[in-house]
């Protein structure tokens, strides 16, 4: 019967080591799961607070540069040509005219040129043949 009693207290002691080793290992699992769960709160938080403050100052700032925009003494002023490009517009404009009336002038002696390289052309088909 003490035999029994030892054996019983062993397997006790043995089963209350069990429960306790698998208690700890528990404990230790929990503990770790916290702390990764917490760094990652930690990391997140800060950055979602940041992007909601920039999502809200994008959606106002883009807001008010609109209305700034859209005003009627200040549309003028935007859609207003500098004077450098008028300048060249007009510039450009001016050899336009000047490339048109050049164009007339060489159109007066198309036909005469047409037959001189006709002929031009004959003379060279002529000397490559015989040569």
């Amino acid at each position: 019967m003490e035999t029994q009693v030892i054996s019983s207290c062993l397997f006790a002691q043995y089963i209350s080591y069990l429960v306790s080793t698998n208690l700890m290992w528990a404990e230790l699992l929990i503990t770790s799961y916290y702390n990764i769960i917490k760094r990652l709160i930690i990391d997140v938080v800060p950055k979602s607070i940041s992007y909601s403050l920039v999502g809200f100052a994008k959606d106002n700032i883009q807001k008010e540069l609109l209305q700034q925009l859209y005003k009627p003494e200040v549309l003028d002023t935007l859609l207003k040509e500098s004077d450098h490009v008028v300048n060249r517009r007009n510039e450009v404009k001016r050899m336009l005219t000047a490339l048109e009336k050049a164009e007339a002038y060489v159109m007066t002696f198309t036909p005469h040129l047409e037959t001189k390289l006709i002929a031009f052309l004959g003379i060279i088909s002529i000397v490559s043949t015989v040569g």
